[in-house]
C-alpha cells in the first residue's frame, strides 16, 4: 500500500453534490461516527430526485484584472453555489492543477446533463478580464 487517505471526497462531492441529491444523511457526521467506531444512522436516506453538477473555471494565463457578471449570474435559476477563488491582481499561469482555478459553479437540474448545462450557462455569464 502506498497511501491511505481517510477523508471525505473533495471538489464539492460531499458538501454540495451529495448533500443536494441525497437527503437524510449528513456525510460529515456519518464519517466522524464511523471513525469513532460507531455505526452511522442511515435510516432516513432517500433520493431527492434532484441532480447536481459542478463545473470548475480553469485559470488562464495573465494578471486577473476584474471579474464581471457575478451579480447577474447569481440571479440565475438552479444555482446551488458560485465560488470565485481568483484573486484580482494575481498573475496566473494556464490551469494545470486544482490550484489553477478562477472558481467553480454548482447547479441543480432534473438530470445530470441538465445540471451541468446549467453550470455552463452560469459560467458563460462570467467575464474574467486579464492583462
Amino acid at each position: 500500500m502506498v497511501e491511505l487517505g481517510a477523508r471525505l471526497g473533495g471538489d464539492c462531492i460531499t458538501t454540495y453534490l451529495l448533500e443536494n441529491t441525497v437527503s437524510g444523511i449528513n456525510m460529515a457526521q456519518a464519517a466522524i461516527e464511523f471513525a469513532l467506531g460507531l455505526k452511522p444512522c442511515v435510516d432516513h436516506y432517500y433520493n431527492s430526485g434532484i441532480c447536481a453538477g459542478v463545473r470548475f473555471i480553469p485559470a488562464k494565463r495573465g494578471k486577473l484584472k476584474a471579474v464581471k457578471g457575478l451579480e447577474l449570474a447569481r440571479l440565475m435559476d438552479n444555482i446551488i453555489k458560485i465560488e470565485i477563488t481568483g484573486i484580482v491582481g494575481h498573475y496566473y499561469e494556464k490551469a494545470n492543477d486544482d490550484s489553477s482555478r478562477f472558481g467553480y459553479v454548482v447547479c441543480s437540474g432534473k438530470t445530470t446533463d441538465e445540471a451541468l448545462n446549467n453550470c455552463e450557462r452560469v459560467i458563460n455569464k462570467l467575464v474574467f478580464e486579464l492583462d
